[in-house]
């Protein structure tokens, strides 16, 4: 029987969280403690956790590395489910396994049935685009609108926005220097974002990405909920516009309507983008000249992206 090395870090993790063999004695202690068929591991799509297929259940293993995820995520799907908000797995089971000195938290979940919009995406029509960003739309107004499921003074709950603003603007802001952006472009985005320090927060997927929307025909659903956070509602559309929805400006439009929001456009993509845990990154990864020479030119390269 493999067993784990004695000490896991995010330099061998990625190496570890797809093994079968290796995380089968898990997912059979799994199954058995929520009451399930017990069915051989087959990996999921790798990500930040150790994810596997087995028959019509999910089995997630959290990462054992000092993440907040497994609390997030299991106290998501909980309010979720109490508020009967759609579009998600079901939630069969949760726990923790201590094993060889280590705790495992688990999540056990339906399997849902679709396509994320990585693969689909080119293959919809304008019209069935716009449908499914709709039904985003329609979910995000549902789960945007659950009470924070965190513990009181949870560092990512409600009461804590403004210093999470503060904190995510400055990291976002260092990164981008760090790339070459001129600290005139970093100082506009700062500002352009300044609004957003106090707006409302409001409990958010923060991770509508390529892979966390599955279609199927004209069904939607949605899934990992590991970086939900309270925060405003625009913290969404980062992750949204250049993952989920595949740079489609009129589905990203279609969206905010459905959402009761306003249409973002390029410059309020770019600010939201400045709180975003990965904005950084999501701004230096969209297409045109990097560095932008400043904030017009920016907001021209964030607009031609989204064509």
């Amino acid at each position: 029987m493999k067993r784990f090395p004695d000490s896991i870090g995010w330099g061998n993790w990625g190496g570890l969280m797809c093994d079968e063999e290796l995380f089968a004695p898990l997912v059979a202690e799994v199954l058995a403690r929520c009451g399930l068929p017990a069915r051989a591991p087959s990996a999921g799509f790798p990500g930040t956790h150790a994810v596997f297929l087995t028959g019509d259940a999910v089995i997630k293993l959290y990462a054992p590395l000092g993440l907040p995820d497994a609390e997030i995520e299991r106290a998501a799907y909980r309010a979720a489910a109490a508020a009967g908000v759609p579009r998600l797995p079901r939630l069969l089971g949760e726990g923790e396994i201590e094993r060889e000195g280590r705790t495992w938290p688990f999540i056990a979940l339906s399997k849902v049935v679709g396509s994320p919009t990585r693969e689909c995406w080119p293959a919809l029509s304008a019209e069935r685009r716009n449908r499914v960003a709709a039904a985003a739309g329609e979910w995000m107004a549902g789960y945007h609108g659950l009470a924070d499921p965190l513990p009181a003074g949870h560092p990512l709950g409600r009461h804590r926005w403004p210093g999470e603003f503060d904190r995510l603007t400055r990291k976002n802001a260092d990164r981008l220097l760090d790339a070459g952006w001129t600290a005139a472009l970093v100082e506009e985005l700062l500002r352009a974002a300044a609004e957003l320090r106090g707006a409302k927060p409001v409990w958010v997927h923060g991770d509508l990405t390529e892979d966390h929307l599955l279609v199927d025909g004209d069904n939607l659903s949605i899934i990992d909920l590991a970086d939900s956070r309270m925060a405003p509602a625009q913290y969404e559309w980062p992750a949204l516009l250049f993952g989920g929805l595949r740079g489609d400006y009129r589905a990203l439009n279609a969206c905010a309507a459905a959402a009761g929001l306003p249409a973002p456009g390029a410059p309020g993509i770019a600010a939201s983008a400045m709180i975003h845990l990965y904005g950084a990154p999501i701004l230096l990864g969209a297409p045109g000249d990097s560095p932008p020479a400043d904030f017009d030119a920016l907001c021209a390269k964030i607009a031609e992206s989204g064509r």
